[in-house]
């Protein structure tokens, strides 16, 4: 990820701030937004993602501290990249 290490030199608590980063991987070029920016302009707090392959295509499974509200959802099927979301809870 580029800038690594990225430094502010100042925020205000509670307002949103703007980045930009450059993310690379192995398997092809990233486009779009990362799906945590999503998740965190909704507050929700993620305790812990898995990444893997499953019949040659990259998955994640995100593990959150609280139910995703529909609209999020539906935020995140949205993104590009995204194939398909399932929102479960145990």
């Amino acid at each position: 990820m580029s800038p690594n290490p990225d430094t502010i030199a100042s925020a205000a608590l509670g307002v949103p701030l703007a980045r930009s980063y450059t993310l690379t991987n192995g398997f092809g070029a990233f486009t779009g937004r990362a799906i945590g920016t999503t998740l965190g302009s909704a507050k929700i707090n993620v305790a812990r993602v898995n990444l893997g392959l499953a019949g040659g295509r990259a998955i994640s499974v995100w593990n959150l501290d609280q139910p995703l509200p529909a609209a999020v959802v539906e935020e995140v099927r949205r993104s590009a990249n995204v194939d398909r979301v399932l929102a479960l809870q145990i």
